[in-house]
């Protein structure tokens, strides 16, 4: 008789055993074995429902469509966890192959090593496949790591020679800091230093996989360049309010504006949908990423967020997310860091604050301001020290005329007031928003409503004894219901549509009135459009116009002042939006060298100076005229109002 060699229970443990362990993917090897290793939530399990954008992401990775996969986003966000802590160890453990970990310099890898990836390790199930000796078992220097697993993990620099980026050889390189290594290594003549260390995956060609996470620099920077040659896809959350999808940006952060104290701002702040424009609650706003979805570069998402279009023809996963889907930072917390902003007062910091806003809330590049070189430009400093002691709504003596400027948009129109001498000496009385309920009526109502009440409300009442002698709304946007309104409401009123170099298309002035052309002016000109007038301007000039105004000192030539604010903080957006636009020179292959208005930067708001030519060129139209020489002196009265 044979004798069991066996037992029941061991035969089952040998079969168990004996089977290749299941290979997770990473979505289910970061809820399995991640812990948060530092911040308020240090210790905790990690879960994608914290920050729903995980979930996206690493549906992406968990696809295998991609072998490059760069994911840039906001601080504090988990960029740096989800882009490098969890490949690395995944890799290196779960499916057990050797990693490139690339990063700036040596020094920044024994930290990330400490700090980041060991104690993220610790917490996994492969802790006892931690070196117990030699590299990464102690601190100090090292530029590889052996596990007791047989897998290899290579730090690569953008430092020293080109020979630390060659002799290695993996099929997963993770890259962190990536656009601070962006460029020839030392004086190589070879490509720049990522793609020599992304080389040493070439001997795994389709089969390798490239991870990146990176801080947004610049445009030139090697994140944004490779997140718009990949996918460039963005993150459509679903309106808990209207229903739609949709991927609300900075401008969509509002409530905040003109508010001069934190507290304030912090409670007034909400983000709104961009198709309904209703302001979301922080439930709202996280249930609405919950339900987000990923769109791709050329595609679309239909109503019941179906993603609809073909893959782009590329194998480079480009993944951004921002401040909107950063579930660890409020409406309130990044209203705040904006409001600074807006009231920092030293030019330095000012700028060192939107680099910071761009890039750390709201993964843009940052566009430094373009060079002037017309001579001396506005500054906000210089924009404050105009005021007098007047208070909103009054106007000096000595200025008659009262002209008005409204440049409108979707659900605001921003509109300004000058009072002018007549030889062209003007102080902006006031200023305000128009409202229009697009939402609730629909844009081709809402904006006529908005101005009906805004003539009622505001033109027709006047200002200290001053009424409008002509008001010029800006019709590009919306042309019928602009003319229509400004038909209906009087010839005090006229629809205008500014032209210049940098804009679609340039001004031409006409030669002389015609059937079409009705009247002629100083870089401007009337038309007639069926039963509508139309002021057809030059914005190049009358924007120059008004910078000259605002930079000619008090008491000299035709020089432009403001009313006195009447608590700390009041002239900030005013301001925010007179220094939008910047004169520069270009040069067009038709025309030469040319000097154009350019935004500072992408999207930085300009509608109030927009509004200041509109009133200027209104100016001309009832008299004012610059006379004589520009530094001839006025009345010493001035002296008394100049603050």
């Amino acid at each position: 008789m044979i004798r069991n060699l066996f037992t029941i229970e061991e035969c089952v443990w040998l079969c168990r055993n004996s089977r290749a362990p299941r290979l997770r993917s990473m979505s289910e090897f970061a809820e399995s074995e991640i812990v948060l290793p530092n911040g308020p939530r240090k210790g905790m399990k990690f879960s994608p429902n914290t920050q729903p954008w995980v979930k996206l992401y690493l549906a992406e990775v968990d696809s295998g469509r991609w072998n490059d996969i760069l994911m840039t986003g906001g601080r504090q966000g988990g960029k740096t966890l989800i882009g490098s802590q969890t490949p690395v160890p995944y890799h290196l453990f779960e499916v057990g192959e050797s990693v490139i970990y690339a990063l700036p310099d040596l020094d920044l890898a024994a930290y990330k090593w400490n700090n980041d990836l060991l104690p993220v390790i610790q917490k996994t199930k492969y802790a006892g496949l931690l070196p117990t000796r030699g590299a990464g078992s102690r601190g100090g220097q090292f530029s590889e790591i052996e596990f007791r697993n047989g897998a290899h993990l290579y730090f690569m620099t953008g430092g020293g020679g080109d020979a630390g980026r060659q002799g290695r050889t993996s099929r997963v390189v993770v890259i962190t800091e990536a656009d601070k290594m962006d460029g020839a290594g030392g004086t190589s003549e070879e490509t720049d230093k990522i793609q020599q260390i992304i080389h040493c995956t070439d001997a795994f060609g389709s089969g390798r996989v490239i991870y990146s996470e990176c801080t947004l620099t610049t445009k030139e920077g090697y994140t944004w360049r490779k997140y718009e040659e990949g996918t460039a896809s963005r993150i459509a959350l679903h309106c808990p309010i209207c229903g739609a999808y949709v991927t609300p940006e900075r401008d969509h952060l509002t409530g905040w504006e003109g508010i001069d104290n934190e507290l304030d701002v912090r409670e007034a702040a909400r983000y709104h949908c961009p198709a309904c424009a209703d302001p979301w609650t922080e439930e709202q706003r996280y249930r609405a990423n919950l339900e987000a979805v990923l769109v791709h570069r050329g595609q679309t998402v239909t109503s019941d967020g179906t993603v609809e279009g073909p893959l782009p023809r590329t194998r480079t996963l480009g993944f951004r997310w921002s401040a909107v889907n950063n579930m660890f930072l409020s409406a309130g917390d990044v209203a705040v860091e904006m409001w600074r902003h807006d009231i920092e007062q030293d030019e330095g910091e000012k700028d060192l604050k939107e680099r910071e806003i761009c890039q750390y809330l709201w993964a843009v590049p940052y566009e430094p301001p373009k060079h002037v070189d017309q001579g001396e430009s506005l500054t906000y400093q210089g924009l404050m020290n105009r005021q007098i002691s007047l208070r909103r709504g009054q106007a000096p003596a000595s200025m008659p005329f009262v002209t008005v400027g409204c440049d409108v948009g979707k659900f605001l129109g921003h509109w300004a007031a000058v009072a002018w001498d007549q030889e062209a000496r003007g102080h902006i009385l006031d200023y305000g928003v128009v409202e229009f309920q697009t939402d609730l009526l629909g844009i081709e109502k809402a904006i006529p409503a908005g101005l009906k009440d805004w003539r009622e409300n505001v033109i027709e009442k006047g200002w200290d004894g001053h009424q409008a002698d002509k008001i010029l709304i800006d019709s590009r946007f919306r042309p019928d219901e602009v003319r229509g309104f400004c038909l209906a409401s009087g010839s005090k009123y006229l629809a205008s549509a500014g032209y210049g170099t940098g804009q679609r298309s340039p001004y031409h002035h006409p030669k002389s009135v015609t059937g079409f052309v009705s009247a002629l002016g100083d870089n401007y000109h009337i038309v007639r459009d069926h039963q509508f007038r139309v002021v057809n301007i030059n914005s190049d000039f009358w924007k120059t116009f008004i910078q000259t105004r605002l930079m000619m000192p008090i008491g000299q030539g035709a020089f432009m002042t403001l009313f006195q604010c009447a608590a700390k903080g009041e002239h900030n957006s005013f301001v925010k939006h007179c220094l939008g636009e910047r004169q520069t020179t270009k040069f067009l292959p038709s025309r030469g060298k040319v000097t154009v208005w350019e935004l500072i930067r992408e999207h930085a708001p300009n509608h109030w100076f927009d509004s200041l030519s509109l009133a200027a060129v209104a100016g001309h139209m009832v008299g004012v005229r610059v006379v004589g020489s520009e530094k001839k002196k006025t009345s010493s009265g001035w002296a008394a109002l100049f603050k």
